[in-house]
């Protein structure tokens, strides 16, 4: 068993920061290997995505959530030798059996602040199917690249586009500036 809320924590606490040019966008190839390993483990083959995965640095472990009783299947990426993180893609959770189809992502971990414990208090009450936490904060890469939210050419964006289909909802936690209240026009402090 694993709190999975402590790990999602660890591992956002973690990720590589602002400026530190930690994201690489993946290969077409790159991608739709890791999408098939997400699909796998979908279909309760956690082995075959780790083989699928593995190879990009990843691993495929498959966990009980200690607050909720679930299995999923988690993605991991492996940090290299002196501590970096190989791609900064993000880590990933599919239910093993899901209540619903509910994707629930967290694009802004770090930046954010208190989306990580949000995406996976949401992940657990709804049965949600699968949680996407960025690998990376919002402005990593000085040319915009590790905003998973805004770049389609993310592992991040990669995968929502593979697992959401028509009618499937998606719900994503964002920070908002505490200066303004809501109805006064709040916006999302990293929407400028």
């Amino acid at each position: 068993m694993i709190d999975l809320e402590g790990s999602v924590v660890r591992f956002a606490d973690n990720i590589p920061g602002r400026g530190s040019e930690g994201m690489g966008l993946p290969t077409d190839e790159q991608a739709g290997r890791f999408i098939d390993g997400i699909r796998a483990a979908q279909a309760g083959r956690p082995e075959r995505a780790g083989e699928l995965v593995g190879p990009m640095d990843y691993r495929v472990r498959t966990v009980v959530d200690s607050d909720t009783g679930r299995t999923a299947s988690v993605f991991e990426e492996q940090r290299a030798a002196d501590g970096s993180w190989p791609h900064g893609w993000g880590m990933y959770v599919v239910a093993r059996h899901p209540v619903r189809r509910l994707v629930v992502e967290v694009p802004h971990p770090v930046f954010d602040i208190g989306t990580a414990q949000i995406g996976v208090a949401a992940f657990r009450k709804a049965g949600a199917a699968v949680l996407l936490v960025a690998g990376t904060h919002r402005y990593a890469n000085r040319d915009g690249s590790s905003d998973v939210a805004h770049e389609d050419r993310t592992m991040f964006a990669r995968v929502n586009r593979a697992l959401v289909a028509k009618g499937d909802v998606v719900l994503q936690p964002h920070g908002f500036d505490a200066d303004r209240e809501a109805g006064e026009g709040a916006t999302n402090p990293d929407s400028s």
